[in-house]
């Protein structure tokens, strides 16, 4: 009992010690050891911090609406143009109800879901091979890896934790047949659509697959599932209760019906990894920087950095090599290899459907899939993928081990340092912000919109405009000062937009935000345009109405309907007066509307 005790106690501290070398060496070279960056640019980088910000004012009910954000005003469902980061926003949260401001609960949270990454992988990892040291490396290349480099431009990618616990309960679900476990793989699978949906979309292709292999062979193969009314009425419960909880966050996308034009997919198709993507690395590797340069060329080539290190490229290779051996030898036939084996056969078919060859690619057939044609940027398949990598690694580590069992402490020790020089970095070369620069910008700006009242409507036109080539820099800054003074703000930065906002979104000027206006009729009275620190611009929009008749009256009218049912309060006085009335809500609204509209064109 002792010596369990004993090496329970050895294995979490160096658990803990591994942990922290990833930290040390890769996490905190991000965020600087004084937290004096945050990951990503001033660009994708804030538009991430906006949005967790906004599910911090959502939860405190500083925002009434979730969706209808208050950017590109007055747009409705407005976050469906983007990932909500709703799953890990609560750690976000946490750190904000502590009393952290934005940066700082930004930059723990990072870190936060970083470590999760890490004992997730490594929880899983130990469960499959039964050994402490297999899962750290494992857990290592998973959380550390030089791959993931390319993807702190896109923070919604950071929250991976869930990952690796899908496919533990899928694993068990193999090893089981227990509904239970299938429907914690679902449960989590749903989870990481919450965490980040370009996660959730191509986290259900693999999962999926297991999934569907593992009846199959349940029922069709080893009869051990048996198929009667009670466990199907459980497997159909499973389906509708994760429907459900699904279609409550996706609802307001298919709002948007965004149907991709025929010329959409080639578009997509520079975005899918080639095997060059697989050997290029992040500018500033240690031991890896002559492949920097691999996949330029590429559409967003920064993104095809996919390289995982030589230790973790050679091992993904060589299990794959040992996967198609097993296979072989089973006459194909995948029930009779091991579970591990199955699980490799997955990784290898998630690598093939998101690998291009020239301008072919199996991706075509899921990009046909509805939902799938909303992503843009495939490469960030390798989330997903260094799973996949995590495990070669730690089947090749126990199968040494095995041949040498007296020397495991000493070969983990070795590979681990390897590992490490492998895949460490110059983080001068990372893609990361200085808090103060994203602070400054925003600094002297503050007291042009600290003096608004609450609710206004603002368009941010700098006169000066030094960011004529990076104009989204001009939007969130925008953002996050009418976010921080509970503003509403024409300004914008998202993955889509309508065609009449595409002017103003390249451009913040008078001609893109008329043409944005013209089209979105704002009932508010005035518009307040900000041109400088020092100079704000009062805009009577009732008499810019007037002046420009480009809006018919039952456009107006509509669009005064659609304001009214934004508005809990306005809603219920119109609910009372419908009930006085004895007439329907809807007749009420449309009463409302007209009285509106013809009182507005009296004055």
């Amino acid at each position: 009992m002792k010596e369990v005790i004993k090496n329970n106690f050895l294995s979490s501290i160096i658990l803990l010690f591994s942990l922290c070398i990833g930290l040390y060496f890769f996490s905190l070279k991000i965020t600087g050891f004084n937290f004096t960056f945050f990951p990503g640019d001033l660009g994708d980088g804030r538009l991430n911090l906006y949005f967790l910000e906004h599910n911090f004012q959502f939860f405190i009910g500083k925002v009434y609406s979730y969706w209808d954000v208050p950017f590109m005003y007055p747009e409705k469902n407005v976050l469906a143009y983007s990932d909500n980061l709703i799953g890990s926003a609560p750690i976000y949260c946490i750190y904000r109800f502590i009393g952290f401001n934005i940066y700082k609960s930004y930059q723990l949270w990072y870190i936060t879901v970083t470590i999760l990454n890490f004992l997730c992988a490594y929880y899983f990892i130990k469960y499959v091979f039964k050994n402490n040291y297999a899962a750290i490396i494992g857990a290592f290349i998973f959380a550390f890896s030089l791959a993931l480099q390319s993807q702190l431009t896109h923070a919604q990618t950071f929250p991976r934790y869930t990952i690796p616990l899908v496919f533990l309960a899928a694993y068990k679900f193999n090893e089981t047949y227990n509904l239970k476990y299938f429907l914690y793989a679902l449960l989590l699978l749903v989870y990481q659509f919450y965490c980040g949906i370009y996660l959730g979309l191509m986290l259900a292709i693999p999962t999926s697959i297991y999934l569907f292999w593992i009846l199959f062979k349940g029922v069709k193969i080893e009869h051990t599932i048996k198929i009667n009314f009670k466990w199907f009425f459980k497997l159909s419960l499973i389906f509708l209760l994760n429907f459900g909880l699904l279609a409550l966050l996706m609802y307001h996308y298919l709002l948007r019906k965004n149907s991709p034009n025929s010329n959409h997919y080639l578009s997509v198709l520079e975005t899918i990894p080639n095997i060059k993507s697989y050997f290029t690395s992040q500018q500033g590797s240690l031991m890896w920087d002559n492949f920097k340069n691999n996949s330029i060329g590429n559409s967003a080539y920064w993104d095809h950095q996919l390289f995982t290190g030589g230790i973790g490229t050679i091992c993904f290779f060589i299990f794959c090599i040992v996967v198609l051996t097993n296979l072989y030898k089973n006459k194909f036939k995948l029930h009779k290899t091991s579970y591990i084996i199955q699980l490799g056969v997955i990784g290898l078919i998630t690598f093939l459907i998101f690998l291009k060859f020239n301008q072919y690619s199996l991706y075509y057939f899921i990009y046909k899939i509805p939902g799938y044609s909303a992503m843009r940027s495939i490469t960030r398949i390798i989330n997903i993928e260094l799973l996949f990598f995590s495990i070669s690694i730690s089947y090749l580590y126990v199968f040494i081990i095995n041949k040498i069992k007296k020397m495991q402490f000493i070969i983990f020790s070795l590979l681990f340092l390897i590992i490490v020089f492998d895949n460490y970095f110059n983080s001068t070369y990372s893609y990361k912000t200085v808090v103060e620069l994203a602070k400054n910008r925003t600094e002297t700006l503050k007291k042009s919109f600290k003096k608004l009242t609450k609710h206004s409507v603002i368009s941010y036109e700098p006169l000066n405009n030094k960011d004529s080539l990076n104009p989204i820099y001009i939007h969130l800054d925008a953002m996050l000062l009418a976010q921080e003074f509970e503003l509403n703000c024409i300004n914008a930065y998202t993955g889509n937009s309508p065609s009449a906002y595409k002017n103003y979104l390249n451009k913040p000027s008078i001609e893109g935000r008329k043409k944005w206006i013209n089209q979105n009729y704002i009932s508010t009275d005035t518009l307040y345009v900000i041109n400088s620190p020092f100079k704000t611009e009062k805009i009577n929009l009732k008499l810019y109405y007037k002046l420009n008749p480009i809006l018919t009256k039952i456009q107006i009218i509509k669009l005064l309907i659609d304001e009214f049912k934004s508005n809990t309060a306005t809603m219920k006085e119109i609910e009372i007066k419908a009930r006085k009335k004895n007439v329907s809500i809807e007749t009420m609204l449309v009463m409302d509307a007209l009285w509106v509209y013809n009182h507005e064109n009296k004055l």
